[in-house]
């Protein structure tokens, strides 16, 4: 299955309107990021910030789950994984 898998639907129209509801990320849109980068500072999060901050369930969390249920959250967290990343020492 895809990074960016969308269900089809029965309908043209719901098919629009599935699309239509779910805007992607500026950072992937733009290609900011890949879906692989996603991926990875996923992992990044979840092997060195996690266990000290502990605010997401690895399980629940993953970043094509969150990228579908929150855009907003998805993108946040790359920013914060992304920042930490780039200065391990703080």
């Amino acid at each position: 299955m895809s990074f960016c898998y969308v269900a089809p639907t029965s309908n043209a129209l719901g098919r629009r309107l599935e699309l239509a509801q779910h805007q992607w990320p500026a950072i992937l849109t733009r290609g900011i990021i890949t879906p692989q980068d996603a991926e990875n500072l996923f992992k990044i999060y979840f092997d060195n910030m996690n266990p000290s901050l502990s605010l997401l369930d690895p399980v629940l969390y993953t970043a094509p789950r969150t990228l579908l249920r929150s855009p907003f959250l998805f993108t946040v967290s790359e920013y914060l994984i992304t920042f930490q990343d780039l200065r391990p020492n703080i």
